[in-house]
């Protein structure tokens, strides 16, 4: 895995093409690269924070997120942020309700 540096305008190429398997192999690892980089800055600001979670890319997915909060699965029954770089919108926080995480 090549380490995160910035995002480029092949990660966002890659949600309108979808033409590779080893370009979706490292978007998904950037992604891991830049949730872990964040997780510890999130940390550092706050304990809440205490890991990241990054979710499947497959081929035809218009996006790809990354979850920061309590250890996994417990982030999902509070509130967490999430962040997905996507085609609808190329990147943005969301804070996720408990209930809709489940």
């Amino acid at each position: 895995m090549s380490e995160f540096t910035g995002f480029q305008p092949d990660h966002f190429h890659y949600f309108l093409l979808h033409d590779d398997d080893d370009a979706c192999r490292w978007v998904r690892a950037q992604m891991e690269g830049f949730a872990l980089q964040l997780q510890a800055n999130l940390q550092a600001f706050a304990p809440f924070y205490a890991a990241c979670e990054v979710g499947v890319l497959r081929l035809a997915d218009p996006y790809c997120w990354a979850a920061f909060g309590p250890q996994p699965p417990e982030y999902r029954k509070v509130m967490h942020q999430t962040v997905s770089p996507s085609r609808q919108r190329p990147c943005g926080f969301r804070k996720h309700r408990a209930e809709e995480c489940k």
